[in-house]
C-alpha cells in the first residue's frame, strides 16, 4: 500500500475504550423454493437442490466422470466469462447433498446478484467447453442482503475512523461540527445515520452497505486530525470535526 500524503500525527482528546456495538439484525438469505425455479434450472440441463440449512443451494450437471483439476480451473474462468466478469468461484470440494465430498466449484453471493437459472445456464454452457462429459457441481452460499452495520437507536453506533477500531480511540466528540476531509473523495450513497455508512474498497471508500466487498484503490492517507466515515447531510462521506 503506497503512502500518498504524510503529515504529523493527530492530537486530540484522550482515547476511550471501544464500547460494545449492537449489530443491526439482518434477515438470513434463503434459497428460492418452488417448482418454477427447479424447472427453469432443469431447462438448462442442470439440477437444482436446496442444501439442508436452506441458506445455500447446489447446481449440478450429470456426467460420466469426475472433472480434472485443470478443468475446474478452466470452468471457473469460463463461468466468469459467461457472466460478464461479475462472478468469482473457487475450486473446492462440495458436500451439499452430494455423496461424500465431490470436486466442484463454490461461490458466495447475494441472492439478487444472479438467479439459479442464470447461474445454471452459465455453468452448463461453460462446462460443455471446459469439462465435456464431466459431472459438474456449483455450490452457492447466499449472503444476507446488505444492511447497516449497527442499530439506529444504539448510542455506540458512531462514525468509523479512517485509522483505529472505533471513534472513541480518536477522542471523537459527537457534538462537534462535521466538515469535508480534503483528499479522501471516495464517498457517496444516501443515509439517515452513521450506521448506514461503511468503509470499503481497501479502506478508502465511504459508502452504503452495498459497497461491502467491492474493490478499490489502496493509497494510504495520513491526516493531522482524525478522519471519519459517517452520514453528513444525508450522504455517506469522509469528514473531520472542528
Amino acid at each position: 500500500m503506497a503512502t500518498v500524503a504524510l503529515t504529523c500525527g493527530h492530537a486530540g482528546r484522550a482515547p476511550r475504550p471501544c464500547p460494545p456495538v449492537r449489530p443491526y439484525v439482518k434477515n438470513p438469505a434463503r434459497a428460492p423454493i418452488g417448482a418454477v425455479t427447479a424447472a427453469a434450472v432443469a431447462a438448462t440441463g442442470a439440477r437444482y437442490q436446496i442444501c439442508a440449512d436452506g441458506g445455500k443451494y447446489l447446481l449440478s450437471r450429470a456426467g460420466t466422470r469426475e472433472p480434472k483439476p485443470f478443468e475446474l480451473d478452466d470452468l471457473s474462468a469460463a463461468v466468469r466469462h459467461q457472466l460478464a466478469h461479475r462472478f468469482l468461484a473457487e475450486v473446492s470440494s462440495v458436500n451439499c447433498l452430494t455423496p461424500g465430498r465431490a470436486p466442484g466449484l463454490r461461490t458466495a453471493l447475494r441472492a439478487d446478484n444472479f438467479s439459479p437459472e442464470q447461474l445454471a445456464r452459465a455453468l452448463t454452457a461453460a462446462a460443455d467447453g471446459a469439462a465435456p462429459g464431466a459431472t459438474i457441481y456449483l455450490e452457492v452460499h447466499l449472503l444476507p442482503p446488505p444492511g447497516p452495520r449497527c442499530a439506529a437507536d444504539d448510542p455506540a453506533c458512531e462514525p468509523l475512523p479512517y485509522q483505529g477500531r472505533c471513534a472513541e480511540q480518536t477522542g471523537y466528540d459527537p457534538r462537534a461540527t462535521r466538515k469535508p476531509a480534503g483528499m479522501l473523495r471516495h464517498a457517496g450513497g444516501a443515509c439517515s445515520y452513521d450506521g448506514e455508512c461503511i468503509s470499503g474498497g481497501c479502506g478508502n471508500d465511504c459508502g452504503p452497505p452495498a459497497i461491502e466487498g467491492l474493490a478499490g484503490t489502496c493509497e494510504l492517507y495520513e491526516f493531522r486530525r482524525p478522519v471519519y466515515c459517517g452520514c453528513v447531510n444525508r450522504r455517506c462521506a469522509w469528514f473531520m470535526t472542528d
